[in-house]
């Protein structure tokens, strides 16, 4: 059997080196609409090895049956599991929950998030107290500081 050069050669897994029939054109489109249309998260990679050709000829061919050539990936939350469309392992919910404590104001016993690394930043400090805005932390210190001078005088 002679081979041509310009002819089409396919090494499939279903058969050796052979001339392929499965690879014509009007199969080759077929199969990347059918590809493209049950799986729309293929990758033209992925396509290329099912169907024989170079990843280049796929997107060829999806540029041609103006199909979209690259696939948008989905993330989702590691947490609650909603998709989030950027690439971070969590939303922006649970990534609060995650990375925030909960902590009650000293002064006026309100619920505030801190990061968890301001928190371990303020233990090694040494502080003992927890506010949630300099107003609260001025009114603690002036009415502490204001009882130390009364007990002094009597």
């Amino acid at each position: 059997m002679k081979l041509h050069i310009r002819s089409r050669l396919c090494i499939l897994s279903h058969h050796k080196l052979a001339w392929c029939q499965t690879c014509s054109k009007k199969n080759r489109r077929s199969k990347i609409i059918r590809i493209r249309r049950d799986n729309p998260q293929a990758r033209s990679v992925d396509m290329a090895r099912q169907i024989g050709i170079s990843r280049e000829g796929v997107r060829y061919w999806l540029i041609k049956l103006q199909m979209p050539t690259r696939v948008s990936k989905k993330f989702f939350c590691l947490d609650c599991g909603k998709p989030i469309t950027y690439g971070c392992r969590r939303c922006r919910e649970c990534w609060k929950r995650s990375c925030h404590v909960i902590l009650i104001c000293d002064t006026c016993s309100k619920l505030y998030s801190i990061p968890k690394t301001d928190l371990d930043r303020k233990q090694k400090r040494g502080d003992k107290h927890n506010f949630c805005s300099n107003k609260c932390k001025g009114f603690y210190w002036r009415g502490r500081v204001y009882q130390k001078k009364k007990k002094k005088r009597k």
